[in-house]
């Protein structure tokens, strides 16, 4: 399972985007377009900063996980 649950646990419950992009393995730009393109649930604008749930990009992510 995407980093296995001790993995989440490390990280705060509102993430950042870098550390959204760390954990997922992706790119900068492509939470920025899950985000514009509302996409990525759990995700909250505080100013000029944009701040991830934890939980939600959790079930996100295990809604979109092929079993092989």
């Amino acid at each position: 399972m995407a980093k296995e649950l001790a993995c989440w646990a490390q990280y705060p419950d509102f993430m950042t985007v870098t550390q959204a992009q760390v954990l997922l393995n992706v790119g900068r730009a492509t939470i920025y377009r899950w985000i514009e393109a509302g996409t990525l649930p759990g995700a909250i604008q505080i100013g000029d900063t944009w701040r991830i749930s934890r939980e939600m990009l959790k079930r996100y992510v295990e809604g979109h996980m092929t079993r092989g």
